[in-house]
């Protein structure tokens, strides 16, 4: 990738990219799905608290544990789309 002239490299990351989000919706929708037909056969799903959840696991460290592995950078992406988790 890195020898690729700029306009390619573009032209990969934004089809990786875009398959990446595609495959996303594929598998929710697999979910939604496999989730409904398990309900239909009698399984029943319980959703947690998220927020006392989440503030298990910060408490726990899990959060800082999985932010030093992935670092600052990745980090903010993830915060960025899901919330201040730290």
């Amino acid at each position: 990738m890195e020898r690729l002239p700029t306009d390619l490299k573009e032209i990969v990351s934004r089809n990786i990219n875009d398959a990446a989000l595609l495959q996303r919706a594929d598998i929710e929708t697999l979910s939604n799905t496999l989730k409904a037909d398990l309900q239909a056969k009698g399984l029943e799903f319980v959703d947690p608290d998220r927020p006392a959840f989440r503030e298990a696991l910060r408490k726990a460290g899990f959060y800082q544990d999985w932010k030093k592995k992935y670092g600052d950078e990745a980090w903010h992406v993830f915060e960025a789309a899901v919330g201040q988790l730290t």
